[in-house]
């Protein structure tokens, strides 16, 4: 009878006891995987620090790149998103469509205390449209960012018989000295086909309308303007985006890139270039030679690679860049808000944070200052975060374009800039006829 007594004593005990104690709170987190292993070191360090002080438990899930943005979508067209997800293409593929439908919780009271710490276009990138409400607020949590540099071989420019101080500021001269001097006398020199440029034109490439972007940009032209409307039926803009279009086109049907471009990854500009198939190409990161000091190839990434900014616009003031800002979201069907928000709160700590995007070895920026007033960026011992930290803080920058009108995403989806390419490469198309046809398609995905 006793220890009848006692084992309900026990149960009713137990039975009693507050949720936290019978099984520990728990937060599901999907993460972008890391491009180098360090990143996904920083990330579980900060996990570990914030599960001893929280009493709470991260269970994390790594997804590629393109897993990521996949699978999230389908978990929260069904409803079961995960409580926490950080992407590296949300921002210019599914952030803003899902602030505007209403998918997304209301993060301003994490950002709000914190906005004088982020940099202007950081903080404009998460101040989304919601459809709902027909008001914008913050709906992301911005983390890091990335704008385009230009790399080039050091050793392939001076086989070529050429210095550094011989590359031209001005933006035609620019593109015509490594296509028309650089690419013919490199040939010469190594009796191989290596090619000036690295640019991508394929449809299947983000990086393809992130360097045309720059192109329009350099060329004066906004294709949308910041009340979301597009402006490519104003004479001018189309005039503008016609004479980009043919410049960028041009470095291929010169054979100044390589004939593959037009079916080129995201990964094959770094990759051509890394083989030394190109001297120079556009990269929207640091990857590049980041890709060399991971290998612990110090001598390439300080004496034989060259991070440089793009040269001046048409009208021989810097191009404005574009920022790309890696952004955190929490869904409105997430289970655990507050456990998500505790956690992100905790993450974007300078101390949290700081570890975790030097462990990208310069791929990411810091979207807050503070972390990039730091010996990491600012050494100009080192060639390549002091020339993109240069870029970061004295350079005009602004946010893509989705920002301003969501269905922008739908028209970078299908990469209609690079189907305009691929009718003026292939088809043999004209500028003006492949642009006609590309402002007709985003007028209907835009409608």
């Amino acid at each position: 009878m006793m220890k009848r007594f006692l084992v309900a004593a026990l149960a009713a005990t137990f039975l009693a006891l507050p949720g936290a104690a019978l099984a520990q709170e728990k937060v599901t987190v999907w993460w972008n995987k890391g491009f180098y292993p360090a990143e996904d070191t920083a990330l579980n360090a900060a996990i570990q620090k914030w599960e001893q002080q929280s009493r709470m438990k991260i269970e994390l899930s790594f997804f590629s790149t393109e897993d990521m943005v996949a699978k999230t979508l389908s978990a929260v067209e069904a409803g079961s998103p995960p409580d926490l997800a950080f992407g590296w293409t949300f921002d210019f593929r599914a952030s803003p469509r899902w602030a505007f439908d209403g998918k997304l919780e209301d993060l301003s009271d994490i950002i709000d205390p914190m906005k004088d710490k982020l940099a202007p276009h950081a903080l404009e990138s998460v101040n989304l449209l919601n459809g709902k409400t027909s008001k914008r607020s913050i709906y992301a949590i911005p983390v890091e960012q990335q704008i385009e540099h230009l790399h080039y071989w050091i050793d392939m420019l001076t086989d070529a018989g050429f210095k550094e101080t011989d590359i031209p500021r001005k933006w035609d001269d620019y593109w015509a000295f490594w296509c028309e001097k650089v690419q013919p006398a490199s040939r010469r020199k190594t009796g191989q086909r290596v090619y000036g440029t690295g640019l991508q034109m394929s449809t299947g490439s983000t990086d393809t309308y992130y360097h045309f972007y720059h192109f329009l940009n350099a060329h004066g032209v906004n294709w949308i303007d910041k009340d979301g409307k597009p402006t490519v039926d104003d004479p001018k803009v189309k005039a503008g985006v016609v004479k980009a279009m043919d410049q960028y086109v041009k470095i291929a049907k010169s054979g100044c890139t390589p004939s593959s471009v037009v079916n080129w990854s995201d990964g094959d500009n770094n990759a051509n270039f890394h083989n030394k198939t190109t001297v120079m190409t556009p990269n929207p990161s640091l990857s590049i030679p980041g890709k060399w000091l991971d290998e612990k190839a110090e001598d390439v990434y300080y004496n034989k690679i060259r991070t440089v900014e793009w040269p001046d616009g048409q009208d021989g003031s810097p191009i404005t860049y574009i920022a790309s800002v890696k952004q955190a979201v929490i869904f409105a069907d997430s289970k655990n808000k507050a456990g998500a928000k505790s956690f992100i709160s905790f993450l974007i700590q300078p101390e949290n944070l700081g570890p975790y995007i030097e462990g990208a070895f310069g791929r990411w920026y810091p979207v807050q200052p503070a972390l990039a007033n730091t010996p990491f960026w600012t050494d100009t011992k080192d060639p390549h975060r002091s020339v993109a930290h240069k870029q970061y803080t004295t350079r005009p920058i602004v946010p893509w374009p989705q920002i301003y009108n969501y269905k922008v995403a739908a028209v970078q989806a299908e990469n209609v800039w690079g189907r305009a390419m691929g009718r003026m490469i292939l088809d043999n198309w004209t500028a003006e006829k492949a642009v006609d046809e590309m402002i007709a398609r985003i007028k209907e995905l835009m409608s």
